[in-house]
């Protein structure tokens, strides 16, 4: 009976045995698992902490660059602000003189030898031997309006000081050339020994001039800026530097390689046109375009003042030119001379003249 009861309790005992050995293959499966996790996220966290490391690094590193960068621009900046000082004392003196002045004021190039009012037509002393050429043009001063510098006599050839404008026509000698009477203003009649003067025009060579802007000669709106380089070049000028409607660089007429334009020593002028506004409905090239004409008359301007060039308007350059558009409802300032007197003989030269 006993071996019964021992032989019963065998199954049973198996069962625990089975059970407690499957419940420790599970637990060891269990543990073993926590630990690969447990070292992928030791691994996790180290490799997080190095680029955490990484990061500030370079985070440290562009502080310092940015540091480095501030103290370079500073010094930058100072450089600049000491080099605008240094030209604004240059140019004070030349300023405030020009300030007080009714100029500016050049040296005459010639002057009217007679004058015929009705015709409209007077003499100058220049001619063949000097380099004139037909179609030069010439701003006519007042013989009263002169001063003495550096052991010259000069003439004021702004535009509130010129008396008028002519345009060869003929060259008849040497010295003696007839022109054409394009403006003569009524407060201020041309009269015989009255100084002319061209910045255009040169007995040795031509001048240069740099343009930037619309060139609109008539103010019809349309640009033309072949025709006033046809104006300067009769005159013996050149344009040096121009820069277009569309923001596009051209020297010496051929469009620059490199974007950057020769101010030199021989430019005499910086004259600026019409620069126009961006507008609503500008396309993206119009935008570029003005854009680009804005930053090169900046340039043509920083290169002037760094040289001592003067800048002036189209207006302006155009009276000096002695060109007249004659717009409408303009005409109030212009009239042939009261003092009408006749010429006589074929030989192109006047007689008599009028004082």
């Amino acid at each position: 009976m006993a071996d019964s009861r021992h032989s019963a309790g065998l199954p049973g005992m198996f069962w625990t045995l089975a059970a407690f050995a499957l419940l420790s293959f599970i637990c060891g499966e269990g543990w073993r698992t926590a630990r690969l996790a447990a070292a992928r996220a030791g691994d996790a966290n180290r490799e997080l902490s190095f680029r955490l490391s990484s990061l500030e690094q370079d985070m440290g590193a562009l502080r310092r660059e940015s540091d480095e960068y501030k103290v370079r621009a500073e010094k930058a900046i100072s450089a600049l602000e000491k080099q605008i000082a240094r030209t604004a004392n240059i140019n004070h003196g030349p300023q405030a003189e020009l300030a007080e002045q009714t100029g500016p004021f050049a040296v005459p190039q010639g002057e009217i030898r007679w004058i015929d009012p009705v015709s409209r037509r007077v003499w100058i002393n220049l001619g063949e031997a000097d380099g004139v050429k037909p179609r030069t043009t010439f701003g006519i001063g007042s013989k009263d309006r002169t001063r003495v510098h550096d052991w010259k006599v000069e003439m004021a050839v702004g535009p509130h000081n010129l008396k008028g404008a002519i345009e060869v026509t003929r060259i008849l000698e040497e010295h003696l050339s007839e022109a054409r009477i394009l403006k003569e203003f009524v407060e201020h009649p041309i009269a015989k020994g009255d100084p002319i003067y061209s910045p255009t025009w040169r007995q040795a060579q031509g001048e240069r001039f740099s343009i930037a802007g619309i060139v609109d000669l008539d103010g019809d709106g349309r640009d033309d800026r072949e025709l006033l380089t046809k104006i300067v070049a009769a005159a013996g000028g050149r344009i040096d530097n121009d820069v277009d409607g569309d923001g596009i660089l051209h020297v010496n007429g051929k469009i620059a390689i490199d974007g950057t334009p020769e101010i030199t020593e021989a430019t005499k002028f910086i004259v600026i046109g019409q620069i126009p506004e961006v507008k609503d409905g500008d396309g993206p090239q119009t935008v570029h375009g003005l854009y680009e004409l804005s930053r090169r008359r900046m340039e043509l301007e920083a290169a002037a003042r760094v040289r001592g060039i003067r800048v002036i308007s189209l207006a302006d350059f155009l009276k000096y030119l002695g060109h007249t558009p004659n717009p409408s409802g303009n005409k109030s300032s212009e009239r042939k001379s009261p003092r009408a007197k006749t010429f006589s003989g074929g030989s192109g030269l006047p007689s008599p003249y009028r004082k």
